[in-house]
């Protein structure tokens, strides 16, 4: 109760900014470090289910957030509108077919693809390096966190354990949503 209570004020107090998307990954942290440190499943899945009901409210009250959604489950509906930025990514990783436009050849990242440099970066990897880079980038990804897993096996004092669990986590799952976003 006491995890819980504090995750909910760290996620209102996001919430309020408003960042749906960093509050979320906060509170997936925090149960994967429950579960990890002992929390049964069931209750991890209770709350999960007991959320999810405020996650949609939160998604469909606020409209640019389901225009998002909309446009991240088919972004060629509106691809002048609201799935603009992830048509783009789509075209930046086309574009750059097995080996790349070459490195600092991107025409998506010329106002085409917004915030290129931040949240899409992996698309210009993708389009000035081609497919081949791309995936190393990804295997560098899964580097880290295989090294992280490694670290925290080899941690013997439980605030190092818990905070290479956090550490691994974070990045992790940033890596894997980033990603996905990117490719559709």
């Amino acid at each position: 109760l006491p995890l819980l209570m504090v995750m909910g004020v760290v996620c209102a107090l996001i919430l309020k900014q408003p960042d749906m998307g960093n509050s979320v990954l906060i509170a997936s942290i925090i149960l994967i470090m429950a579960f990890i440190a002992g929390a049964e499943l069931g209750h991890i899945g209770a709350l999960i289910l007991m959320a999810a009901p405020a996650v949609y409210f939160m998604i469909a009250r606020v409209p640019y957030r389901l225009a998002r959604i909309v446009a991240f489950l088919d972004p060629w509906a509106d691809s002048q509108g609201t799935g603009f930025q992830l048509t783009q990514s789509q075209i930046a990783f086309g574009s750059g077919g097995l080996f790349g436009v070459g490195l600092g050849h991107s025409m998506q990242k010329l106002y085409y693809l917004p915030a290129a440099h931040t949240d899409f970066i992996l698309s210009i990897v993708g389009e000035e390096l081609g497919f081949v880079w791309t995936i190393f980038v990804v295997a560098l990804f899964i580097a880290f966190i295989m090294m992280g897993i490694r670290i925290i096996r080899r941690t013997t004092d439980a605030f190092g354990y818990f905070l290479a669990i956090g550490i691994v986590a974070m990045i992790g799952l940033q890596a894997v949503i980033n990603v996905g976003v990117s490719i559709g």
